[in-house]
């Protein structure tokens, strides 16, 4: 089960569903920003998975996983996401 350094809390399993959701997606992203220009993807995956831990910590009760990483995802990405209106639950 992984654990949260900063708080040495462990991970729910809808927390560990996100975060592992997210992570195949910062990957997948990475990986196609690194053809592109070789320093930018790392930054970028380092950057967006710093913002997926602390949105994980502020999922709604009423939100699954999946939901959860598609919004975040979306967003961040700015795929299908609204940039100008973003999901107000995992803002800082």
């Amino acid at each position: 089960m992984l654990i949260l350094d900063v708080h040495r809390k462990k991970m729910t399993p809808k927390q560990q569903q996100f975060i592992t959701e997210v992570q195949t997606a910062v990957i997948i992203r990475c990986s196609n920003l690194s053809e592109e220009n070789e320093h930018k993807g790392p930054w970028m995956g380092l950057i967006d998975m710093d913002e997926a831990f602390m949105a994980m910590q502020k999922i709604p009760e009423e939100k699954s996983a999946h939901e959860a990483a598609c919004d975040f995802v979306s967003h961040r990405f700015d795929e299908v996401g609204d940039s100008e209106n973003p999901p107000y639950w995992f803002m800082r």
